[in-house]
């Protein structure tokens, strides 16, 4: 049997680093070609194309020339409606392949699929046990269920209208999962995240979920079963580890799980054992302001751990409170300081226009406030407690609660409900939600001034490798680009009166 997986294209040409192209493989869908390998039917032939790096009628050759028995179509979403069109067209030249859709935005919105395509089946959740029980049905395996609709963890169209079956358990032993399939895909097209000391990078994920509520993550995606945090053995962690850069093909690592330190006791074995097996290696991961301590930091630094996104989020203690963040400023300053005292360097991760709801009352940052985030953020660096700082204009995605309160006070745009690739809003100078009493044009000026300062912390901060300057000098040009369109709307009479 084979079988074709692909993360979907968008429907807009990419730049190189645009959501995260060219950066690091598409992790989900190596993880769904290993455990396929292992637990699905002998002799599969598996196949991946990463739509993100080939663009849309590549891919769609690639699918359509590989003529695979099922297509695996994994998306976000920001790629959906590229995974839409895409399964419209396969389907017209491969109308008896069978193709799967899942990924964070299909779990969100599974029946969306149906009406916006001609997908045939929606895995819902974490898709690597369902996607091969799948593959090993259409296959006639034996000790099967007779009928799809006694397959857990799916979406699938009865009588006309899609249905949901019994919602599938996660996997609780992550080790039983093999590491993820890098063979199938060419490595050397990754240049690894851009700030890095050693070349080649790569990432790794050393746990699943997160037990924490902000409004703004996905909580549907990964909170549809218990337990929502598992972790990874330390012995496997520190396997993939070692296997990778004893193999001489990678010198630096980024673990992307949600935050590095949540089971903080798990995190110092991990470290511990990094540093007994003599692994000389750089490492980066994603850290939240608490748990931490300063055995941890220790370990963090002799182990390899040299740079961290720390999610800090707001400057207002009000905000932080409102989306959930279970945090204080105060946490952030000692954790930052902890972090500096070893030397780790940080990017501070910020949001603005932040909304929250209290007793189903809507709240949202006002300018000031943001302002004052940004006059943080810049606190923060110039007291050398940070390396680089970026922010975001707060976006609701599907599957966060930060979208249901958007939905229920109607903040989002008429003209975007649905146009999901309005939700890169790089593509379009536009936000896809309304901020009642507060002007389109401040929004994007405070962002211009915050892009620009992120700039400077990364020209600052000299760790931009050669084989990466591509991705500063578009992000460069993209903010001139932003700059002379802000300008442009300046000089029209609507500018100051557009309210969103």
């Amino acid at each position: 049997m084979k079988i074709h997986l692909v993360f979907a294209p968008t429907t807009f040409p990419l730049n190189y680093g645009d959501l995260g192209k060219g950066i690091d493989p598409p992790l989900g869908i190596l993880y769904l070609a290993s455990y396929l390998r292992k637990y699905g039917p002998e002799g599969t032939d598996i196949k991946i194309t990463d739509g993100q790096l080939e663009g849309f009628e590549k891919t769609l050759y690639a699918i359509v020339s590989e003529s695979a028995d099922i297509v695996g179509i994994s998306a976000v979403t920001t790629n959906i409606l590229g995974a839409y069109e895409l399964i419209n067209r396969v389907k017209e030249k491969l109308p008896y392949s069978k193709i799967i859709l899942g990924g964070p935005h299909p779990t969100a919105m599974p029946e969306e699929a149906f009406e916006k395509s001609k997908v045939d089946v929606v895995v819902i959740g974490e898709g690597e046990a369902t996607f091969t029980e799948l593959v090993n049905f259409y296959s006639n395996r034996n000790n099967l269920p007779e009928d799809i609709s006694e397959i857990e963890g799916l979406c699938i169209p009865l009588q006309g209208s899609p249905t949901r079956t019994k919602p599938r358990s996660f996997i609780q032993n992550l080790d039983t999962i093999p590491f993820p399939a890098r063979d199938l895909v060419n490595m050397k097209r990754y240049t690894g995240y851009p700030i890095s000391k050693k070349s080649p990078s790569t990432s790794i994920l050393t746990s699943r979920g997160c037990p924490f509520n902000c409004t703004f993550c996905s909580n549907n995606v990964w909170k549809i079963s218990r337990p929502t945090y598992r972790v990874r053995s330390v012995k496997n962690i520190v396997d993939e580890l070692q296997e990778l850069s004893q193999k001489g093909e990678f010198k630096e690592f980024f673990d992307y799980s949600d935050e590095f330190n949540t089971n903080i006791s798990h995190t110092k074995d991990i470290l511990r054992e990094i540093i007994n097996r003599n692994l000389s290696i750089n490492l980066k991961c994603q850290l939240r302001a608490k748990p931490i301590d300063e055995e941890l930091v220790q370990l963090m630094k002799k182990a390899g751990v040299w740079y961290v996104h720390l999610g800090i989020e707001s400057g207002n203690e009000e905000t932080l409170r409102g989306i959930r963040k279970m945090v204080t400023l105060e946490d952030v300053e000692k954790c930052c300081r902890m972090l500096k005292k070893y030397d780790i360097k940080i990017w501070g991760l910020f949001m603005y226009f932040n909304i929250w709801e209290r007793n189903r009352q809507l709240f949202i940052e006002d300018y000031n406030q943001s302002v004052n985030t940004f006059n943080y953020a810049k606190k923060l660096y110039k007291e050398r407690l940070i390396d680089y700082f970026g922010g975001s204009i707060t976006t609701p995605f599907p599957g966060s609660e930060l979208w249901d309160i958007a939905v229920r006070h109607n903040l989002i745009k008429e003209e975007c409900i649905g146009k999901w690739d309005m939700w890169f809003y790089k593509k379009d100078l536009r936000l896809v939600s309304h901020f009642p009493g507060i002007t389109e044009s401040s929004i994007f000026e405070l962002h211009q001034q915050a892009t620009k300062y992120t700039i400077r912390t990364m020209l600052l901060g000299g760790l931009i490798r050669l084989e990466n300057l591509r991705f500063s000098l578009l992000r460069g040009f993209y903010f001139i680009k932003r700059q002379i369109v802000m300008i442009f709307m300046k000089c029209t009479s609507n500018y100051e009166k557009i309210k969103i």
